[in-house]
């Protein structure tokens, strides 16, 4: 009986060991998607938050894009971001923004630092952490929470469409994989694809007519039936002359 018990006990320490390798194994590669919130009374609030991550020998790289409505105008802001993983902890911090549509220049050397925190609820993964901005001498630190959710629809992004324009996209390992097989790129901008398909047609139909309209001139121009009755008009008249 006591080996049986020993071997038992050898189970459920072994479980009890691996299960936290399967928690830290789980991979942050995915488009997350969520919102920020911000601590601060005297600045916006909510924003719609979205990020591709790719996961790599303990550190992560990738996009981020975030929007936020002011006056009823919607802006928004793509960066390029890179952080470290330690155990469930992953900080991301900004490194350069590469896209934005706010009038005048952005200060560069504000850098947001998001720290997220994997939990498992609900069968599915989401990241819930803080984020703060680095002090400079003409702003103060701003800190906020952060909440996201893994979206597993790419056609539902905001941030592919983006970096695609600026022929980004490929950078981002498990897009490319996946755009291999379905055009998730024609589903996420439809209206830039009807465009460019639509003036194709009316560039070749311009050229068309030209070819075309080209011979009508020509036969315009040499047409002999004219001087044949400009010919017989003196004919007719010397008839009539003896009659």
């Amino acid at each position: 009986m006591k080996p049986v018990c020993n071997n038992k006990s050898l189970r459920l320490t072994a479980l009890l060991l691996v299960t936290p390798l399967f928690f830290y194994g789980q991979s942050l590669t995915g488009l997350w998607v969520g919102s920020v919130h911000n601590d601060s009374a005297t600045v916006r609030k909510d924003q719609s938050f979205e990020i591709a991550l790719t996961e790599y020998r303990g550190k992560v790289y990738g996009y981020s894009r975030s929007e936020f409505i002011v006056n009823d105008t919607l802006y928004y802001i793509v960066k390029r971001v890179k952080g470290t993983i330690e155990g469930d902890v992953c900080e991301v911090t900004d490194d350069e923004i590469i896209a934005y549509n706010f009038r005048g220049k952005l200060d560069k050397g504000i850098k947001v630092t998001s720290t997220f925190r994997r939990n498992k609820g609900d069968s599915t993964w989401y990241l819930a952490g803080t984020w703060k901005t680095n002090a400079t001498k003409r702003y103060y630190s701003i800190t906020g929470k952060v909440g996201l959710e893994e979206e597993k629809d790419l056609t539902a992004s905001k941030i592919f469409p983006h970096l695609e324009e600026l022929k980004l996209a490929n950078d981002v390992v498990f897009y490319k994989e996946r755009t291999e097989g379905a055009p998730i790129v024609k589903i996420a901008k439809p209206e830039k694809i009807k465009t460019e398909y639509s003036t194709a047609p009316e560039i070749a139909s311009s050229t068309v007519e030209l070819v075309v309209a080209q011979p009508q001139f020509e036969r315009a121009e040499s047409i002999p039936t004219v001087k044949k009755a400009e010919s017989n008009l003196p004919k007719t008249d010397t008839k009539n002359i003896p009659s």
